[in-house]
């Protein structure tokens, strides 16, 4: 997020300010110089160091092909050449900050560079504030490597919305999911919701053991990844029950998806354990015009209610 401070005037450095230039060497921070074209005028070692660079050379060079980005090597290109470059936030945002005169705090972004002939990339703030050399206004910028901090946040969120077992989405996430849909359903396209769950899971646990349950789970979670499509969602509701939302799918269509996801789950079960495996569920659809007394509770607990049916009914059938 940029955060924009009020215009404030530039400040002024003599070349010959040593203080300056011995705290721009050694601090653990990664600090540069860039001129109006985005070029680099000078960068330290800490910033050189980052992207495997030596700081000799840098003058003049433009920052995406001094600092090894990836999209400048992999098309050959000058930094900010291509319609692709726009996107690019140390960019953008530098050359807003010497155009007007604004500073930059703790802006973040995810930078993707080439370093030892392999594709990296880094999470970094970045600081700037707008400098006089030479009667011209050029950039100071202080980049923070958070990489380490970033990865941990998204493992961390992984862990709040997702099941240990399956990599698929808990319970939890899967209901607020449901519910965030329905809060924004407007359009009148019908949205199915499917409840799914193994027959006699028990038997196989009993059987072959709970490592080999857990296998089998993990392997009923890959038909859903291999059979969905990327609008759909699913999630781990419980023990051997998945919930699956499909967006913009009626019940003959969602039961095609289903069918695929059976077939799948056939193939594997017979390499896994030797035997084919069933399951059962429940199905609804629902349209914008339906949902006004719905929630994901309300929903969850009619394609359960029609899950057991399916059960009571002889399993291995899907009842809507």
């Amino acid at each position: 997020m940029t955060v924009i401070e009020e215009k404030t005037q530039s400040h002024r450095i003599s070349d010959t300010d040593q203080v300056y230039r011995e705290l721009f060497s050694v601090l653990p921070v990664g600090i540069a110089f860039v001129d109006q074209e985005f070029q680099v005028i000078e960068a330290n070692n800490y910033l050189c160091k980052m992207f495997g660079r030596e700081p000799e050379g840098c003058m003049n060079r433009l920052f995406g092909n001094f600092f090894n980005c990836a999209l400048t090597i992999e098309h050959g290109i000058a930094c900010g050449s291509i319609q692709e470059c726009q996107p690019c936030v140390i960019r953008k945002n530098v050359m807003q900050l010497i155009n007007n005169g604004y500073e930059l705090k703790e802006v973040e972004f995810n930078y993707h560079f080439i370093l030892n002939g392999r594709k990296t990339n880094k999470w970094f703030t970045m600081n700037a504030l707008n400098i006089e050399v030479d009667h011209k206004i050029n950039a100071l910028i202080a980049l923070t490597d958070i990489t380490k901090r970033k990865r941990l946040e998204i493992e961390l969120i992984e862990i709040g919305v997702t099941d240990s077992l399956t990599g698929l989405y808990n319970r939890r996430y899967i209901s607020n999911q449901l519910d965030g849909l329905i809060v924004r359903q407007q359009d009148d396209y019908p949205i199915s919701v499917a409840m799914l769950d193994i027959d006699d899971f028990k038997r196989v646990n009993d059987n072959f053991g709970h490592i080999k349950g857990d296998e089998v789970l993990q392997q009923f979670a890959e038909t859903f990844v291999t059979s969905l499509r990327s609008t759909d969602c699913v999630g781990r509701y419980g023990g051997d029950e998945f919930l699956i939302v499909l967006l913009k799918s009626d019940l003959e269509s969602s039961k095609v998806v289903i069918n695929r996801i059976a077939r799948s789950f056939d193939e594997k079960m017979l390499g896994e354990i030797g035997e084919y495996l069933t399951f059962s569920g429940g199905l609804i659809e629902f349209k914008a015009g339906e949902i006004e007394n719905l929630d994901a509770r309300t929903i969850i607990d009619r394609v359960d209610k029609l899950l057991y049916k399916a059960k009571a009914n002889g399993k291995n059938r899907i009842e809507v």
